[in-house]
């Protein structure tokens, strides 16, 4: 076996590390996932630059369609200018090489059908492991909607119904597949009792999964492979609607999630509501907003849920809609470009498909576009791009079909004489973009690391850590609003209005970095409101606290903590009569938010006004009693009723 071999083998089994382990830890959501297979991504791409310096050439297989890929690639890098916070921005423009990098990698280094058997093989241990993972969950730990290692159950059931049908092509051959076993493990791995005994668990588990977007999916995906397999004859189309049947009349969870929809979730069509107020971001910014900035531009378009203790508690950090997103943060132009990549992307795949002769090829290609399928169509309803398991698992597919292309680069031939530096500078550069990576992963693990021990009360060691995260990354305006939630912790044990001083300063320098984030400001305003208590120059801190708070109004004008906020520092100013302007505005948006309703109470019982006192007193009591077992959504919808309740009580006689 030559070395160039022996080297995509160790492609291939990189290769399939990475689906292996990208579901493992939450999805691949968190940072020590997404680093490790940022990292093994680089790997794999100098492993392959080697095997091709090995063999004296590079001719790399192309796909029909780079020219979408490339342009939604440029598109996304020119947004990052558009973007006021780079750093999330840049981390976005990380993630999509990753992608594109995964993509292009299983085109070149799958070769051969023992390869795809290796990927094949390797799915079929991980789809296996997360079914039964996933059932257990129900019925050891007895979680209502299982969620296997993913974030969440949606994310996972899409990912068991894109595996289920990537492989059931697999399955349709397995005789014919059955000669190219040698050994035992691999003729059960690979059997069809096993092969089916996996596929139906992972049925069972995307219906505990109790994923509504999931299902549907995977019934688009499975319409397109039964199409293109059976052109939907008598037997598939019974076929299919059965499946429909089964789930609408049989008990099962699904089916219960569905039918009790509007009594058990107040927010279970509050998406609809999020597409819309999505509209106006598109209209206002036509060119973009910038990756992964979706999240600070959303709050001064949000909706009212008027069944929920808080009307506008729902704090979208996505659209729930990958196209509408797709379409806020890179602009019209930005989704254009992706969905021309889609149809592209389908019309090569079906020449593929009709043009291949083996019924064993045919059928794999129209099953791992299936499972594509489940991913795109699950994306108009959901988050799916957002979880790197899923948009690895889609490469992957994408690239073992679109490895069949017949497309092709020029051939570079590499020069005997410079081999040694063109492998130098290969491995240069990949450990350089290793170390940009890992540094990112540093920043946040320091940061991590401070917080942990800020809660402890240490807090020169916790300066340290965070001190350490900046170093690694200057760009992220969190670990400065974290150092400054360090100095007022001091402030508080010191009393030291030094302290209060620095945590400003922090402040300033993490808006600096990113301006769209309202937080900041809120967090700078209540450390300058603070300051106005120890320092001579009272009204000035004051007047400095209003302007952060009324601009944390501008970028989120639904926020009731920040409009309280406000109307409190103008009370301190002593402009009462704009106070109560300010609580009865906050009171219109909010009308549940009691600590507004004390503020108001008070500057009534201040003016003597003991009429509109008494009202206030009782409105208090009636939304108390009305609200106090509500099964609160979060922390932000918590604080709605934290007053002293037996104080209002006694006022209200």
């Amino acid at each position: 076996m030559s070395e160039s071999k022996k080297v995509n083998k160790i492609n291939i089994f990189l290769l399939s590390f990475l689906i292996l382990f990208s579901p493992l830890i939450e999805g691949g959501t968190t940072y020590f996932p997404v680093t490790v297979i940022r990292i093994l991504s680089l790997i794999l791409l100098s492993s392959f630059f080697y095997s091709s310096f090995k063999e004296g050439s590079l001719r790399l297989k192309r796909t029909g369609f780079d020219i979408c890929i490339v342009l939604f690639f440029l598109i996304s890098v020119i947004s990052v200018f558009v973007s006021s916070y780079k750093n999330i921005s840049i981390q976005w423009i990380v993630s999509i090489s990753t992608y594109l990098l995964i993509f292009y990698l299983t085109i070149n280094i799958v070769k051969s059908g023992n390869d795809e058997k290796i990927v094949l093989g390797v799915l079929i241990a991980v789809l296996a492991f997360q079914s039964v993972y996933g059932i257990s969950q129900r019925l050891i730990l007895g979680v209502e909607r299982v969620n296997g290692t993913f974030f969440n159950p949606n994310f996972y059931g899409s990912y068991l119904g894109a595996g289920i049908l990537s492989l059931t092509g697999f399955l349709f051959h397995q005789k014919e597949n059955a000669s190219k076993f040698s050994k035992k493990t691999e003729m059960f791995f690979f059997s069809k009792v096993f092969l089916s005994s996996v596929l139906i668990l992972a049925f069972l588990a995307i219906f505990l999964s109790q994923s509504r977007g999931a299902f549907l999916s995977f019934l688009a995906g499975l319409s397109f492979m039964f199409f293109y397999l059976f052109k939907f004859n008598k037997k598939t189309t019974l076929a299919l609607l059965l499946v429909v049947l089964l789930i609408l009349l049989l008990p099962n969870p699904l089916k219960t999630r569905i039918t009790n929809l509007q009594k058990t979730d107040i927010y279970a069509f509050s998406r609809v509501n999020i597409w819309e107020s999505s509209l106006p971001v598109i209209l206002d910014n036509p060119f973009g907003i910038g990756p992964g900035m979706y999240k600070y531009y959303f709050p001064r378009y949000n909706f009212p849920v008027r069944e929920a203790l808080a009307f506008y508690g729902k704090r979208a950090y996505t659209s729930h809609c990958e196209y509408i997103q797709i379409c806020t943060e890179l602009g019209i132009a930005g989704l254009l470009i992706f969905l021309s990549g889609i149809f592209f992307f389908y019309r090569r795949g079906l020449k593929i498909i009709n043009g291949t002769e083996s019924s064993y090829e045919k059928s794999l290609n129209v099953c791992l576009m299936a499972g594509v399928t489940v991913f795109l169509f699950h994306a108009l309803f959901d988050s799916v791009f957002h979880e790197p398991a899923v948009v690895i698992s889609m490469a992957v597919f994408s690239g073992m079909v679109m490895r069949k292309s017949g497309f092709f680069s020029r051939e570079i031939k590499f020069n005997p004489n410079k081999k040694i530096t063109f492998l130098i500078f290969t491995v240069l550069l990949t450990f350089s973009a290793m170390i940009f990576v890992t540094r990112l992963y540093l920043g946040y693990y320091f940061s991590v690391s401070g917080k942990s021990l800020l809660k402890n009360s240490s807090y020169v060691e916790s300066d340290k850590e965070f001190k350490k995260a900046v170093y690694f990354n200057p760009a992220d305006s969190s670990f400065y609003d974290a150092r400054a939630s360090l100095f007022y912790s001091e402030y508080l044990d010191s009393k030291d209005p030094e302290f209060l001083e620095k945590a400003s300063d922090e402040l300033y320098s993490a808006i600096s970095l990113n301006p769209k984030n309202a937080a900041l400001f809120d967090h700078l305003g209540f450390i300058l409101s603070t300051l106005s208590e120890k320092e001579k120059d009272r009204d000035k801190y004051l007047k400095n606290s209003l302007k952060c708070y009324l601009e944390a109004i501008k970028l989120d004008p639904f926020n009731a903590y920040y409009r309280e906020s406000a109307g409190r520092t103008y009370l301190n100013l002593n402009q009462t009569d704009t106070a109560i302007r300010e609580f009865k505005f906050l009171l219109s948006l909010e009308p549940n938010f009691l600590p507004a309703r004390v503020n108001l109470l008070g500057i009534y019982e201040k003016i003597k006004r003991d009429d509109l006192a008494k009202e206030e007193a009782e409105r208090i009591l009636k939304i108390y009693e009305k609200y106090k077992s509500f099964p609160f959504s979060g922390d932000y919808e918590k604080g709605f009723l934290k007053i002293d309740i037996d104080e209002i009580k006694a006022k209200a006689k």
